[in-house]
């Protein structure tokens, strides 16, 4: 669950967000050691990068629905109702 959410905070973040997600990333990796062990395979570091690649692209799905939904021009019925 971190490892999601820091991936979302680094894609989809403010910029504080995003700098604050970066710094906790390079703390997992380099005094956490979660990618050690991924060249045997290890349970952890598969499963670390696992959650990334799924967090990144979840999130880019959620993100392409929101903007689609917000493109979508009104339908004739719903734009006579907006108006009055």
């Amino acid at each position: 669950m971190v490892v999601s959410a820091i991936v979302v905070a680094l894609l989809y973040g403010s910029w504080l967000a995003r700098a604050a997600a970066a710094l906790d990333l390079a703390l997992l990796v380099v005094v956490g050691n979660i990618f050690g062990g991924l060249s045997d395979l290890d349970v952890a570091a598969v499963g670390h990068v696992t959650a990334m690649t799924v967090a990144a692209a979840g999130g880019s799905l959620l993100v392409w629905q929101l903007r689609r939904r917000q493109r979508r021009p009104l339908r004739q019925d719903q734009a006579g109702a907006a108006t009055g």
